[in-house]
């Protein structure tokens, strides 16, 4: 919040100083044209001691020598520091703590060329002056000469008529105010005018008496009426309502906090405070009464703080619960306290929780600092469970709440502690287990995914290889469900444990007929809500727009209610882009687009993202995921990190025949791990597609230290020949297919999962799908689920359309969210591999990735990426030229010649269609009625690979390259006083008899009248002519 800070803790002291300049160069209120909106304060406090038409000094003055001291200064500093706000918002009065900043080498010390100038000179009468020998134009932001020339309003019959000053000058003000010893010219000290033992009467007459010694010692300006002249007034001013704060919290309860010493108008507890003459004009609009200045914090409704006021704290909710934690992993939660104040809070946890709760490493002890553009702030204690299996135990946790006291006004000594309250919170929580999700696949099997995706493959047989990994790598107590859709959806698998589901193999995926997305995702829904786990996802494929209906923007309300993914394996605008992406971004989803697969090297690529999709669904993380080719003889070595905050890790292999693959671990602390170590903490997955070690961390039980965080390895290399002709003696292995076939070199994709206390969250916001527009890439980092606070780099590649690539870095926005703006030029895919990396609170390495997808197009039908046109015309236009030219075989080959004769180019005409016609469907007719189709699936038959046809070849062994010689490196070198005759109204107190003033002490209010110590009126100042023909 907005604190009175002590000149030491400025950040910018310029910003104050110039919000001080703005107010000299703005007009005045009081006399417009005469004189500056600062002078009329100088006025103000003038006409609080001195009658104008009288020419004499007040019997009573508006705001001094008596109880009504502190409240009205209290309003002046107030009133002049919200037109400060007017220049600046942000700025503040800062205090001058005269007890301890007393010299330029005491930090606070507010004379100095670069704040507020500094004393004055004595050779030439005590005016304030530049610094000697400075630049011109003058480099400090404060020029006292300037300022001497800008003053207009001045004491009456004072011949000052300049900016001076004359700090110690005095006889009876030699020193400033002390903390603890009295020194010349006062009776007190800082200390005793605070003490929480005396009353309103003595605190307020010990605090005028330290104030007058302080305008005593600073002279000049000081000791006039129009004091305000010099700026260092309302630093001095704010030291003393300081006073009356500290003072307040101080007193026991019930302590009278204002006494009236007299019962003149504007000095009793309700009364308006005068700071005008009646109908005169006044310096600002105010109205307040003492009672309203009493606390300081709610006047006006907005309050004033000091930095040194002791914070107020709201008492936090008695319980805290951590909800739905996954067992073994381990969450943060923070007791939240709300602060007002300015000063840091600290807490400390005085009783531990116990049971599956704990201390985080944070430790026990928490600093809360104040946020300064803030009305509260937070202050945050940290406790942490470890979730086990089954009911968690309630506990509880104390905490200490205190502040640091370095001036020692609350606590027993200088930087002793100070309580600001004790509470307890009760602990609670439920877990989920591991194994508590249910997944519904929806699956398309219309006819276009009989096409080719490279390699020999269709896209269905790609997409069962996808599945057939997907349920190997499910955790057993997990639930699934398939179903499959064309124009008719079929649920070939019900929900049930993945355990006891059928093999994936057995749903027939063979192509079909249309696309009725929307009824999968009915059926998909209808799984769901007979699972029995709480988290819940569906995972939509398809490969084409929706053409039946109900499209999915038609299903009844509620149907979609779980965390949606979608893989559209195509390109964008042909998998009913827009209508996915707007329910997976809508429940917190995720759509991928595959773009074509066609290549060798994108053979996994489906299998991947689905692979993504688990990882997503089961909260787990991507830490790696390379790919590589494996020659015999060959051996592939790849390290990857492993945190502290990992819990579990899923070492993946992807590859067409796991069998032939010799696959081991080697850990941070040497340990070799391979699918027959029998580690308790490790378990072997051999699938048909591919080789898993799921661990549970530390994996070694003999080496927990060498087999958790640091750099593992994961060693790859081909079973020896001898070895792969005995498994070749396996019939059933020999004759198995392979889909896509291999080649010379046995393919493989390496992914690292891992289920983590770290995570890292990407998506993408894509409001738009046109060519030109922007796609943001977003990623958020958590720790113990909090924000993670630590060092890290987040970047993203970028691969467009026509394979250019880019690097771009996700910028900091706080709260461990990152995030950056790409702007697309082509229709087509784009990719955006974000990356992250870093180190644990313990200095652990860490990795994370995770692939994100966006289609750009022209979607000229005008539709929504659902197979809807703008036109039935266009769209029956679009449907004959397809069935004419594409989908059967209408012209023979004869007609294609003729029209080629005739100077068609038929490839520009085909791709003319798919450009102009986009959106619709490819398939019309069910049962596989396409001939393309047909004769694509006779061939697949012809062709089909079997692992006995795979042929490996040797690794060449790369030539040596010769070793250049290092370059010679440079070594790199490294290295006599003048007694002042001014009489001030700023006199010693009598301590003792202003004590006993209180109404009926002293009998009538009648002030105390220095009108013999003052000069007649008659000097320069423009307020005293100006009061003689004004008033």
């Amino acid at each position: 919040m907005k604190c009175r800070k002590n000149v030491k803790n400025l950040a910018d002291k310029n910003r104050f100083v110039n919000a001080v300049k703005a107010l000299m160069a703005q007009d005045s209120v009081l006399h417009p044209g005469a004189q500056s909106r600062y002078d009329d304060f100088a006025e103000t406090h003038l006409l609080a001691m001195h009658d104008m038409d009288t020419d004499t000094m007040r019997l009573e003055s508006w705001g001094h020598d008596g109880s009504i001291f502190l409240p009205w200064h209290r309003e002046l500093l107030y009133q002049f520091e919200k037109l400060l706000q007017t220049v600046d918002s942000e700025v503040t009065i800062p205090y001058w703590d005269w007890t301890r900043a007393k010299t330029g080498a005491d930090a606070g010390y507010p004379f100095t060329h670069d704040f507020l100038g500094v004393d004055g000179t004595d050779a030439d009468g005590d005016r304030v002056k530049r610094e000697a020998g400075a630049p011109s134009p003058y480099p400090y932001a404060f020029d006292p000469e300037t300022w001497s020339s800008s003053l207009d309003v001045f004491d009456p019959g004072d011949g000052l008529d300049f900016f001076q000053r004359q700090f110690g000058e005095r006889g009876d003000a030699p020193n400033l105010p002390s903390n603890g010893a009295v020194v010349t010219g006062t009776g007190t000290t800082f200390r005793n005018a605070i003490s929480g033992a005396i009353n309103y009467t003595t605190h307020r007459a010990r605090c005028e008496d330290l104030h007058n010694l302080v305008h005593r010692y600073c002279g000049g300006n000081m000791l006039r009426m129009t004091s305000p002249n010099d700026p260092i007034f309302f630093l001095h001013h704010a030291n003393i309502d300081r006073m009356w704060s500290i003072w307040q919290k101080k007193v026991a309860p019930g302590t009278p906090l204002y006494v009236q010493s007299s019962t003149t108008l504007g000095h009793k507890l309700n009364d308006a405070m005068l700071y005008n003459e009646p109908g005169d004009t006044a310096p600002f609009t105010t109205g307040a009464t003492p009672a309203q200045m009493i606390n300081g914090h709610t006047m006006h409704g907005d309050g004033v703080w000091y930095e040194s006021d002791i914070p107020e704290i709201d008492a936090p909710s008695p319980s805290l619960s951590f909800s739905n934690i996954p067992q073994g992993l381990t969450s943060y939660r923070a007791v939240r306290f709300k602060i007002k104040g300015g000063r840091p809070v600290r807490f400390r946890i005085t009783g531990n929780p116990t049971g599956s709760f704990g201390l985080t490493p944070m430790g026990s002890e928490f600093v809360a600092t104040p946020v300064d553009s803030d009305d509260f702030f937070y202050g945050y204690v940290w406790v942490q469970l470890t979730a086990p299996a089954g009911a968690v135990v309630n506990s509880s946790v104390a905490i200490h709440a205190y502040i640091v006291d370095d001036e020692g006004y609350y606590a027993a000594t200088e930087g002793g502690e100070f309580s600001l309250g004790d509470y307890s919170v009760t602990l609670s929580a439920t877990t989920v287990a591991r194994e508590s999700n249910a997944i519904a696949l929806v699956l398309d099997r219309s006819g276009s995914m009989g096409a080719s995706a490279g390699g020999g493959s269709t896209r269905s047989q790609l997409l069962g290889g996808a599945i057939g990994v997907f349920r190997d790598l499910m955790l057993p107590g997990d639930q699934v469900a398939v179903s499959t859709f064309d124009e008719i959806v079929d649920t070939p698998i019900h929900m049930q444990a993945v355990s006891g589901a059928p093999a994936f193999n057995t749903v027939d995926l063979s192509p079909r007929g249309a696309t009725w997305i929307g009824g999968g995702i009915q059926a998909g829904a209808a799984e769901l809500a007979a699972a029995t786990h709480p988290g819940r996802s569906m995972i939509v494929l398809t490969d084409g727009n929706q053409n039946v209906h109900p499209y999915i923007h038609e299903l009844p309300a509620g149907t979609i209610t779980n965390r949606t993914y979608a893989i559209g394996f195509g390109l964008p605008g042909q998998v009913s882009d827009e209508a996915l992406n707007d329910i997976t971004s809508n429940t917190n989803g995720d759509l991928i687009i595959t773009g074509n697969i066609g290549s060798d090297e994108q053979r996994f690529l489906l299998t991947k993202y689905f692979v993504q999709v688990l990882a997503g669904v089961t909260n787990s993380q991507v830490v790696l995921d390379p790919d590589g080719k494996l020659y015999l003889g060959s051996e592939d070595v790849i390290p990857f990190q492993v945190a502290d905050a990992d819990v579990y890790v899923d070492a993946i292999v992807l590859c067409p025949i796991p069998k032939f693959l010799e696959f081991v671990l080697r850990t941070p602390g040497g340990d070799v791990i391979k699918p027959t170590s029998g580690e308790a903490n490790v378990k072997w997955i051999d699938g048909r597609q591919v080789s898993c070690y799921r661990m549970v961390l530390p994996a070694v039980a003999a080496s927990p230290s060498g087999s958790h965080a640091g750099t593992w390895n994961a060693i790859l290399r081909l079973k020896d020949e001898r070895e792969l002709a005995r498994l070749l003696r396996s019939r059933e292995l020999a004759a198995a297919a392979v889909n896509p076939p291999v080649g010379k070199y046995l393919p493989y994709s390496f992914l690292v999962h891992a289920t983590s206390n770290l995570r890292m969250e990407a998506w993408k916001v894509q409001d738009d799908t046109a060519p030109g527009s922007t796609i943001g890439i977003n990623a958020s980092l958590k720790a113990y689920d909090v924000a993670f606070d630590g060092k890290a780099s987040v970047w993203a590649e970028a691969s467009a359309p026509d394979g250019s690539s880019q690097m771009i870095k996700l910028l900091a926005r706080g709260d461990g969210r990152y995030a950056a703006d790409y702007t697309t030029s082509l229709a087509g895919l784009y990719v955006f591999r974000v990356m992250a990396e870093g180190l644990t609170a313990s200095g652990s390495a860490w990795t994370r990735e995770k692939t994100l997808t966006a289609g750009v197009f022209r979607n000229r039908a005008g539709g929504r990426g659902d197979g809807a046109t703008s036109s039935d015309g266009s769209k029956c236009a679009c449907e004959w030229l397809r069935c004419l030219l594409k989908e059967h075989a209408v012209l023979n080959e004869k007609a294609w010649k003729r029209l080629r004769d005739l100077g068609v180019d038929v490839k520009t005409l085909i791709e003319c269609i798919d450009e102009l016609c986009p959106d619709l469907p490819r398939e019309h007719i069910p049962a596989l009625k396409h001939r393309m189709t047909k004769a694509m699936k006779s061939h697949k038959a012809d062709t089909q690979q079997t692992v006995a046809d795979v042929k490996l070849v040797r690794a060449v062994a790369p030539k040596a390259a010769p070793v250049p010689k290092a370059a010679k490196k440079k070594p790199v070198d490294i290295q006599q006083r003048r007694k002042p005759t001014f009489q001030t109204m700023f006199t010693q107190l009598d301590l003792a008899a202003e004590e006993k003033r209180a109404v009926g002490v002293l009998g009538k209010a009648g002030g105390k009248g220095k009108a013999s110590e003052k000069g007649k009126a008659g000097g320069k100042g423009k307020s005293g002519h100006d009061h003689d023909h004004d008033h």
